[in-house]
Order: structure tokens, then C-alpha cells, then sequence
């Protein structure tokens, strides 16, 4: 069971490593949930990303996880070419990104939620609403390097309530492979 490793996160520009409370591989597949709840160095990494935002908090943010099949990520060719078009994409949008980019040892769909509710969670009376990106490895061994983008818009008010944000508002582009 491959996992994501230090060279991978430093391949991504202005990456942040996060993990979750999975111990190893074999935890993060017998115990999915383990997967799916932030260490608690994670959680004061992305606090602090939030407060360098100086209460303005952008669009979008876009995380990565290696998911079930961390090689569909690593390997050499098919991440990068994607997420540089994305960028670019998002960008000529005129969407307003996060600087940095989340990378998730261990991660799975829910933990990407944790993150969209500790950067964008707040009470407000204005209503805004902001977006996660979540690019994780799926279907280990067919060879593709499949991964799938699941994509999360909601208001700071449904953030900011834990657990609101879930399967049932996202909506996922899958078999995104080479």
C-alpha cells in the first residue's frame, strides 16, 4: 500500500502536508473512519492558513488526498498537467484561490469537509459561499492512474455547522486518469 510521501508534497507548489488520525495504510483501509478525521497538527496548520487570510477567505481551495490509490497522484504525469489546467481555468474565472494547497496523507472524501469547515465555517450575515476541491486516488490497479475531483460549494453559515457538509451537496467528477 502505497501512501503519500514528502517528495510528493513538496512536487506541489505552495503545498501544506496534512494527515489524518490513520495510523499507517493498513489503518486508514481496515478503519475508514480514521481516515476521514484530522490529526490535531492538521488542524492547527489549517487554522493558521485561515487566520493568514486576515477575514478574507477566498472561493476556493483545493486539496489533495491519496485516497485508495495514492499512485494514480504520485506517479509521474498525471496530477500536475491537470491541476495547472484547473488553476489556469479557475483563474481566467476570476475565482479568488487559496495560496495553498492541501495535501492529505490518509485522506478520505469527509476529511476534505473538515478542512472546508475550519477555513470557511463562520457565523455570518452575509451570505458567501465557498468551494473545496478535493483530488483523491481511486480504483487501485487498473492501471489508469484514475482519481476523482469532488467538488464542494456551500454558504460560511453550512460550514460552520460540523457534519452539515457532506456526499449529499458535492458532486464528483470520477475517472479522471491518463
Amino acid at each position: 500500500w502505497t501512501e503519500i510521501n514528502s517528495s510528493f508534497v513538496h512536487s506541489i507548489p505552495a503545498s501544506i502536508a496534512l494527515e489524518t488520525k490513520s495510523k499507517d495504510r493498513k489503518d486508514y483501509v481496515y478503519h475508514p473512519v480514521s481516515g476521514e478525521v484530522l490529526s490535531s497538527n492538521s488542524i492547527e496548520k489549517i487554522k493558521a492558513i485561515k487566520n493568514s487570510w486576515n477575514s478574507y477567505s477566498p472561493n476556493i481551495q483545493i486539496i489533495i488526498s491519496d485516497g485508495l490509490n495514492a499512485k494514480a497522484l504520485m506517479d509521474e504525469g498525471p496530477l500536475l498537467p491537470f491541476l495547472n489546467g484547473l488553476l489556469s481555468q479557475l483563474k481566467n474565472s476570476n475565482y479568488s484561490l487559496s495560496d495553498k494547497h492541501l495535501v492529505l496523507k490518509n485522506g478520505r472524501v469527509r476529511a476534505g469537509y473538515a478542512c472546508g469547515e475550519i477555513l470557511f465555517g463562520q457565523k455570518s450575515s452575509t451570505p458567501r459561499s465557498h468551494c473545496i476541491i478535493h483530488l483523491i486516488g481511486e480504483r487501485p490497479g487498473s492501471g489508469h492512474h484514475n482519481f476523482s475531483a469532488y467538488l464542494t460549494v456551500a454558504q460560511s453559515s453550512t460550514w460552520n455547522s460540523k457534519g452539515s457538509v457532506d456526499h449529499n451537496i458535492s458532486r464528483v467528477v470520477s475517472g479522471i486518469s491518463d
